[in-house]
Parts: structure tokens; C-alpha cells; sequence
């Protein structure tokens, strides 16, 4: 039987590991102390209090407001506001026949 090995010397002593280690903890809490000095914008908020919400705003009126946005979307496909009614628009697209996605001729521009 062979005589145990011994571990090999690692060539670096153990006191510069254990510096190099300090250091670099050092720096990295230097630098959060520097951050935490220097941007105390990047500190976050509290969070608000639960009583601080508004209350959820209700819709009263669904039907009305629904009816009101359809008389509105009416409105502007029938050309309300110097608009091109919808149904002139399409004629004018039906007539142009193969051509109808060429660019716009310049007179027929909006």
C-alpha cells in the first residue's frame, strides 16, 4: 500500500483570497450605499393603504350609451362632418373595377 497524498499547495495564499472577498463585498455595499444616496428617487414608494382606492365607477346607462355610440358610428358612415358617406365610397370603388386599389387618381384625393 502507498502512503496517502497530501494536497497540493495551491500557490495563492489563503490571506489575499479572504482580502479579495472583503473588498469586492466592500465595493458592491458602496456602491448600494452610493445608489441609495445619490438616487433617492429609485427608492420605492409604500404602498398605498386599501381604504385610499376610489370606489369602481358604474355604468348607469349601458343601453342609452350603446344606443348613443351606434347613432354616432351612423352618423359618420352616412358622411356626417364633410365625410364620404360609405355607400359612395363603395360605389366609387365598385366602379373603378380592376384598378381599384391603384393608387387614387390626385383630383379624387380628400
Amino acid at each position: 500500500m502507498s502512503a496517502p497524498r497530501l494536497p497540493e499547495d495551491p500557490g495563492v495564499p489563503n490571506r489575499i483570497v479572504i482580502v479579495a472577498i472583503a473588498v469586492s463585498f466592500s465595493l458592491v455595499a458602496a456602491a448600494a450605499l452610493a445608489v441609495w444616496i445619490f438616487y433617492p428617487d429609485a427608492q420605492h414608494d409604500q404602498m398605498p393603504r386599501i381604504d385610499a382606492f376610489p370606489a369602481p365607477r358604474l355604468e348607469i346607462e349601458p343601453v342609452a350609451r350603446y344606443a348613443e355610440y351606434l347613432a354616432e358610428e351612423r352618423a359618420r358612415l352616412s358622411g356626417a362632418g364633410d365625410r364620404l358617406p360609405i355607400d359612395a365610397a363603395m360605389a366609387r370603388i365598385v366602379a373603378r373595377g380592376a384598378a381599384a386599389f391603384a393608387p387614387l387618381p390626385v383630383e379624387d384625393r380628400p
